[in-house]
């Protein structure tokens, strides 16, 4: 029996992941598959190139102290919550610049702990979900470099640079599909566990009328999410307490919120 393990995105919340992979190493359960979207993308690269939770966690410890920590509250600038010079301002940024961050800054502690490993050198296998920003469609990316594909399967549009890969223009895959449980199966799992970061909550329209668009659009997403859900064998959901997807200052906390979480749900499987 093939089990799959499939890792949503969920930006900074990320750190629950590390900590349900230490659970499912500990309990001895077998992942003979990876499927990872966006930050799911990038710590289950890692733990398929590892194969060990322990060092999964200390290379996480080592990215975070190195890495630059961008934190921004998305939750406040969907709503619009923000002063009308704040506003005006991000609209001028957004109509100026394809990206927030620059990406060759933020990407660069993935680069380096990343190298020029490549899907043949995972000791699991392991694919990477991406968006084709052209035509919409799921793309998922098994082969050459590693980190080509994490930051495909990264780069949030608006927030981050597209990624070219074999002619395609590759954003987050969490834009299509956050939760690529469907696609697990494709590729041949006779049983998924789901590892779901996703934010479920709904925020609620305000002041903006591109509030409304995206609260319709966020609407859809979630029910397109719980079909996905339906069809994994386990499901599981830590609590990420209101951590924003941006706001990397809370990411290592979450290690241990995924670890107990994760614990005690498998335990009584």
């Amino acid at each position: 029996m093939k089990t799959a393990l499939v890792l949503s995105g969920g930006g900074a919340r990320g750190g629950a992941h590390i900590g349900v992979l230490k659970a499912i190493r500990e309990l001895k359960i077998e992942i003979d598959m990876i499927v990872g979207v966006s930050i799911g993308a990038a710590v289950g690269a890692k733990y398929a190139l590892l194969k060990n939770a322990k060092k999964l966690e200390r290379a996480a410890y080592y990215a975070y102290e190195k890495s630059r920590k961008p934190r921004l509250n998305l939750r406040k600038i969907i709503s619009g919550d923000m002063s009308e010079r704040a506003i005006k301002l991000g609209c001028w940024y957004a109509n100026t610049f394809k990206a927030i961050f620059p990406s060759r800054i933020f990407f660069k502690i993935f680069e380096k702990g990343f190298g020029d490993s490549t899907f043949e050198d995972t000791k699991i296998e392991f694919h990477a979900v991406a968006t084709d920003i052209r035509t919409g469609e799921t793309v998922v990316l098994s082969k050459g470099k590693l980190i080509t594909a994490i930051e495909a399967s990264m780069a949030l549009p608006g927030i981050f640079n597209s990624v070219e890969v074999d002619g395609r223009t590759l954003v987050d895959g969490g834009t299509t599909n956050n939760l690529p449980v469907d696609i697990a199966r494709e590729l041949g799992a006779d049983r998924v566990i789901a590892v779901d970061l996703s934010n479920k909550k709904i925020v609620k329209p305000s002041k903006t009328g591109n509030s409304y668009l995206l609260f319709i659009d966020h609407v859809r997403d979630i029910l397109m999410h719980e079909e996905r859900v339906k069809m994994a064998d386990v499901y599981l959901s830590p609590p990420f307490q209101d951590v924003d997807t941006l706001d990397f200052s809370k990411t290592l906390k979450l290690i241990d919120v995924g670890y107990k979480y994760a614990k005690e749900k498998l335990s009584k499987l």
